[in-house]
């Protein structure tokens, strides 16, 4: 759409930058959400392997591999893996 109001140039750049911009914010929000679960687990005295950086480092690859999957399927499986999560977390109010 951006490349069509303002040409193949100017739309072409900005979404390389989008592009970009959205691969390093999936990434930290993998790191977020595995820091997050580390100082979870911690809190009740457990551990993944060793309870430091690797924690993380395997966390990360598994929620990367299981937003890529989500990816491929297509959309019809995220708004119902969306959808899923949303009711667990009513659910657990």
């Amino acid at each position: 759409m951006i490349s069509r109001s303002l040409g193949p140039e100017f739309g072409g750049a900005i979404g390389l930058m989008f592009t970009l911009a959205n691969s390093i914010a999936v990434a930290m929000y993998i790191v977020g959400f595995c820091e997050s679960l580390q100082d979870l687990l911690s809190g009740f005295g457990l551990t993944i392997i060793d309870g430091a950086t690797n924690d993380i480092r395997v966390v990360g690859l598994i929620t990367l591999i299981g937003v890529l999957v989500l990816a491929m399927v297509g959309m019809d499986w995220v708004t119902r893996v969306s959808n899923f999560i949303s009711k667990l977390s009513v659910a657990s109010k």
